[in-house]
């Protein structure tokens, strides 16, 4: 009962490498980095997470000796967003030390107002021709809103059922409709030279913050009866610019859902091909269109449509400016 017993424990400390002093620097798109090492030869991943450090996004992995300076970037990231970095060190023997996160916001972008000018009184703006025989489309908002009109007025064919709130321009080369086609050509090339992130083609399903976009390949889809978010984050004069060089098909009953003070006013989707929205869609802002633009059965737009060919509006089609 008076044996004293000892155990003796033998470490064995794998120079372990101190964390470096990171300098980040962001952008509107991109966070760059630098980092100074500390002694030896080691390498440094620098890891990018969401904000809250639970999805590792991309890294950047570098294998540098004293006292050479690591540098890199991770370009192309979302508007308006927050994240969080970290560097992971491995030395020679493979012992690697986690160093701490650290949280970085990217810098905000100078949202202007897209110009549409005097295109701001149409509710629908073509140039070619505007047919609503297929059957009756309503033209609402402001009183001082919803006008129709296209620039040769002899294709305009309003039916019976037709209501226009604002004022249905039925002559070729109205001065009034002459004007908003030339504001809409201008959009059309102020949205061009933009820039922009580039997003996947198929948007269904996902939350979209402010911000300037391309599509991968240049068409945007969004599946029927789903639904794409798009949220201010809080920024009533956050603008939204989706851009795409091909096409656009909105599938029936899609849905575009406005959040924390997002305004149709503010929602912009450049196509330059054609633009098909699918009956029963829920659709918010204004198309800046190339080609021709067709409006199914019970379509609810809330915004606009211009385009730079024609428009083509089936049974019971909804504008609201």
């Amino acid at each position: 009962t008076a044996t004293t017993c000892q155990i003796v424990l033998f470490y064995v400390i794998i120079s372990q490498a101190n964390c470096p002093v990171m300098t980040y620097t962001p952008t509107t798109n991109s966070i760059s980095f630098s980092g100074v090492p500390t002694v030896g030869t080691n390498t440094y991943d620098v890891q990018l997470y969401d904000s809250t450090a639970t999805t590792l996004l991309s890294s950047v992995s570098q294998g540098i000796t004293f006292p050479t300076v690591f540098i890199g970037n991770f370009p192309g990231l979302g508007p308006n967003m927050s994240y969080t970095l970290r560097v992971v060190i491995t030395n020679s023997s493979g012992a690697t030390t986690e160093c701490p996160f650290f949280g970085v916001a990217l810098t905000p972008t100078a949202f202007v107002k897209v110009p549409l000018l005097t295109a701001l009184n149409f509710a629908a703006l073509s140039k070619t021709g505007m047919d609503s025989s297929l059957g009756s489309s309503t033209f609402a908002g402001l009183p001082t809103l919803g006008s129709v009109g296209d620039l040769t007025a002899t294709y305009v064919n309003i039916v019976a059922g037709d209501v226009v709130t604002g004022t249905l321009y039925t002559i070729a080369a109205d001065p009034a409709v002459v004007a908003a086609n030339l504001a809409v050509t201008n959009t059309i090339a102020y949205v061009s030279g933009l820039t922009v992130v580039t997003i996947a083609d198929n948007i269904s399903g996902t939350t979209i913050f402010p911000g300037y976009y391309d599509t991968t390949t240049n068409t945007v889809v969004i599946n029927p009866a789903s639904t794409v978010t798009l949220d201010a984050l809080g920024d009533p004069i956050a603008v939204f610019v989706i851009r795409a060089s091909s096409t656009f098909v909105a599938g029936a009953g899609a849905i575009i859902s406005l959040i924390n003070g997002a305004t149709f006013d503010n929602v912009f989707w450049q196509i330059t091909g054609t633009t098909t929205i699918g009956a029963g869609t829920t659709f918010k802002g204004t198309v800046l269109g190339g080609a021709t633009i067709t409006l199914g059965n019970a379509v609810n737009v809330q915004g606009a449509v211009y385009t730079e060919f024609d428009i083509i509006f089936d049974t019971d089609a909804i504008l609201n400016l």
